[in-house]
């Protein structure tokens, strides 16, 4: 589960701390994090208290009926299209840092090279297993590690006192889509059947153990890059501790983004051919295309990608649970206990996710 949360979004969270304020970016942090921790064992209480094995979609159906089905179809499938397009644009520019002094070419031709080889990779049927995965976490962790300890003393405080409140909303959808891990749920039920418990424990640990993670590499990026952090953040470190760190970063972001997209790339093909009786290459041709126009069409703002992609798809996927963990309380019997939340909590949470998508909506037509 913490390999599923650590991805992409990790990548954009220190620049939009940097736009408003790290200050005003750990109060986000915060307060969705103990909204995405309740959102998980939300999730966890659903999926303990199921018979049948389904996965996010075949839950809204089972709990919300036909309605609930289709959004869930729609918030999810947008949602993967959203990180995939986010995975053109990061996967490409670190591609670009990687062999652009040897091959030449700019960051958009990179970007279009990066994600055709990704779809022929898909084609032919390559797939990275968990054991790949957990290796790029690890990597991760250690590339981490020497962040922090080549950055910690190199902090400026004075870059992490700014507050710039034009771009006070900015980190909600950002935040929100790097530190959801709903997907990864069912998979640990599957691994730890028999034993809830230990669940209701994994699920807590993967909650807050990226959370800290993303927040204190956050802490190190925008204390030393300050306004000068990009978008991707590990580019922007070349300024201050010189190419060797480009490299570094750029191998570990590019590694990681190409297992990430193919196992997502991977997951929406089959759900097209599998759920909705797509012939494969049908499938393949839709969830190559699809991304790949609204890439060219003009979304090409990694920022703007996720942040949209979170408040949005995120936000409907977080009311569609809090339905449908209103819809276990009202059972008389369950398989396990149910945690009793106040029944506030679940719409606050819903309340919460409601005003973001409607923020969202007001940026994206009037801003």
């Amino acid at each position: 589960m913490i390999g599923f949360i650590i991805g992409v979004g990790i990548f954009g969270v220190p620049y939009a701390l940097s736009r408003s304020g790290f200050i005003i970016g750990l109060f986000y942090l915060v307060g969705l994090g103990i909204i995405m921790h309740i959102l998980h064992h939300f999730y966890t209480d659903i999926v303990l208290n199921t018979k049948e094995k389904h996965r996010y979609i075949g839950y809204a159906r089972q709990y919300l009926g036909k309605w609930g089905r289709r959004i869930a179809y729609f918030s999810s499938i947008f949602g993967i299209v959203g990180g995939l397009i986010a995975y053109i644009i990061v996967g490409g520019e670190f591609m670009h840092a990687l062999l652009g002094d040897y091959f030449g070419g700019t960051v958009f031709q990179h970007q279009i090279i990066f994600f055709t080889l990704l779809a022929m990779a898909v084609l032919v049927g390559l797939r990275l297993v968990t054991t790949i995965e957990i290796g790029m976490t690890v990597f991760l962790l250690a590339v981490m590690a020497l962040i922090f300890i080549y950055g910690i003393p190199r902090i400026d405080l004075a870059n992490l006192a700014i507050i710039n409140h034009r771009d006070i909303f900015l980190p909600y959808g950002v935040v929100l889509f790097a530190i959801a891990g709903i997907n990864a749920i069912p998979e640990i039920r599957d691994i730890l059947r028999g034993y809830p418990r230990d669940m209701r424990k994994v699920v807590t640990l993967s909650s807050i153990l990226p959370l800290l993670l993303i927040a204190t590499f956050s802490f190190v990026v925008v204390g030393v890059t300050g306004k000068a952090t990009s978008e991707e953040a590990i580019l922007g470190l070349a300024a201050a501790w010189g190419d060797w760190m480009v490299y570094i970063g750029a191998l570990f972001g590019f590694l990681a983004i190409t297992t990430s997209a193919l196992v997502s790339l991977t997951n929406l093909k089959e759900s097209l051919t599998f759920d909705l009786k797509f012939d494969k290459y049908i499938s393949w041709f839709i969830v190559t295309l699809v991304p790949l126009l609204i890439f060219l069409a003009g979304a090409q703002d990694f920022i703007g990608v996720i942040g949209f992609t979170g408040a949005i798809f995120g936000g409907t996927n977080g009311i569609l649970l809090a339905l449908m963990y209103l819809k276990l309380r009202k059972k008389k019997k369950t398989l396990h206990p149910v945690l009793q939340w106040p029944k506030i909590i679940p719409y606050v949470v819903m309340i919460v996710f409601a005003l973001g998508i409607i923020y969202e909506i007001y940026y994206q037509l009037f801003a």
